[in-house]
């Protein structure tokens, strides 16, 4: 299971090359885009700006970009739809067939959901309680204990 942010990011930027290729070929491919939740929910489940950091350089207004760009996006599986909103932002809504496909991948993988192999073979040390021995025990040093303790639990799952 792909993390969803990376998943859309390279949705965008598979439009982006779109983009470039049929508009504006002299733009640079290695822009950096970034998804975002929109404060406003009603806009949809995620938004980017790519549009504004090629207005200037593309000579259109941010909503003429991200009209094109999102024209160009097409993976129907994951993006019901897109929608552009001014100024300049694409709005996706994610499809809730794919979000259901999700929670069956999570059943599926059951206890092996969130496994990673990431620092695989690594060792790690968690210092997480270290009390003063002439001072006063307070609630911070209980605090860190249990965040200490559950960094050490997750670590060690894997």
């Amino acid at each position: 299971m792909e993390n969803i942010v990376v998943t859309l990011e390279n949705q965008i930027k598979t439009a982006l090359d779109k983009f470039i290729e049929t508009q504006c070929k002299k733009l640079s491919k290695n822009l950096k885009v970034s998804i975002e939740r929109p404060k406003n929910r009603s806009y949809g489940d995620f938004s980017t700006n790519i549009a504004f950091h090629l207005s200037k350089e593309y000579a259109a207004s941010p909503v003429e970009i991200a009209q094109t760009i999102s024209s160009f996006i097409d993976n129907k599986s994951l993006i019901e739809s897109s929608k552009v909103t001014a100024p300049g932002f694409i709005n996706l809504v994610i499809n809730k067939q794919w979000l259901k496909s999700q929670v069956n991948e999570i059943r599926e993988a059951s206890s092996r959901f969130g496994d990673s192999n990431i620092g695989n073979n690594s060792n790690v040390q968690v210092e997480y309680v270290s009390v003063n021995p002439t001072g006063v025990l307070h609630i911070g040093h209980a605090r860190g204990a249990v965040i200490g303790d559950t960094i050490s639990n997750v670590l060690s799952k894997n």
